[in-house]
């Protein structure tokens, strides 16, 4: 077996799983024909769990038919390998520490059949607890500032002045694997978070796309109720009737954004129904397409 320590650095998608899995089967290759048994892989996700087995499965099988001097071997340790499955060890950083707890159980005063049950959301109210607590406290001034205007904005936005909900949510969200695997890609993310200004600056521009779309949904909304009254085209008589183009244009007009973007088959249809202008419809639902978007 290789001595010593052998660091690979690599930003994500450079190929560090297939340098491992390159390194794992030479390992695999060089020792005894026990040797899958004492090689450990651990990874971040279960996913990446999954896949380096399944390429390390494959490699050895690559190389089986490549009829060089290491096939054999190669066939030799990827059925001892299918055959002792179990001892195959790529697992996850926590389903590692876990397995050493549980060898170690007696001498931590656990059992050895003990489980371990995350209770998140239990933890989660009481970190937002503490929190609420600590922001009368001088020092967190900053904090305190930043909540107030926070409660503000959810009571704008009619989602009541409680900020205890959201925040929770926010730190579900710290807590999901998938925003942990961004946040580790991208630096500049890690470097945003730590600078309020910047912080600041970067709600306000995503604010200001969210009232851009607003305010753009509306108008094409009042443009369309407009364009069906000039016209007297009743509801009814358009594609999909009462669920047809007023009924969309109606909502967007009193900014009611949720409704979804029309696809392009009721757009047709709508077009097709309008017989006193069908450009004039056509121009509006082009708008949509280019502002809003189509599913």
């Amino acid at each position: 077996m290789q001595q010593g320590v052998n660091v690979v650095k690599a930003s994500a998608g450079s190929g560090k799983t297939h340098r491992l899995t390159h390194d794992y089967i030479n390992l695999l290759l060089s020792g005894d024909e026990n040797g899958y048994k004492h090689i450990l892989a651990v990874t971040f996700t279960n996913k990446a769990t999954d896949e380096m087995k399944s390429r390390v499965i494959r490699g050895l099988y690559e190389i089986s038919e490549e009829g060089t001097e290491r096939s054999k071997e190669a066939g030799r340790r990827l059925r001892r390998l299918l055959h002792d499955y179990s001892c195959f060890s790529v697992s996850t950083i926590d389903k590692f520490f876990q397995t050493v707890m549980r060898s170690f159980a007696r001498e931590i005063g656990q059992y050895a059949s003990y489980r371990v049950e995350l209770d998140t959301g239990a933890v989660l109210d009481q970190v937002v607890d503490l929190l609420l607590d600590s922001i009368e406290d001088r020092e967190h001034e900053n904090l305190r500032k930043w909540l107030r205007d926070y409660s503000f904005d959810l009571v704008e936005r009619g989602d009541g002045w409680d900020i205890s909900r959201p925040l929770k949510e926010m730190a579900e969200q710290f807590l999901d694997e998938s925003f942990l695997i961004k946040a580790r890609e991208a630096g500049q993310g890690r470097e945003l978070m730590g600078d309020k200004a910047s912080l600041k600056a970067f709600l306000n521009h995503l604010e200001g796309i969210v009232k851009s779309f607003e305010d753009e949904a509306a108008a094409i909304g009042k443009d369309g109720l407009k364009l069906l009254s000039d016209n007297n085209v009743a509801p009814d008589s358009l594609y999909h009737k009462a669920r047809g183009a007023a009924m969309i244009f109606k909502k967007w007009a009193s900014q009611n954004i949720e409704t979804k973007c029309p696809t392009d088959g009721y757009i047709d249809g709508a077009i097709r129904d309008f017989k006193q202008d069908p450009s004039a419809l056509e121009a509006i639902f082009n708008r949509v397409k280019t502002h809003l978007g189509t599913p």
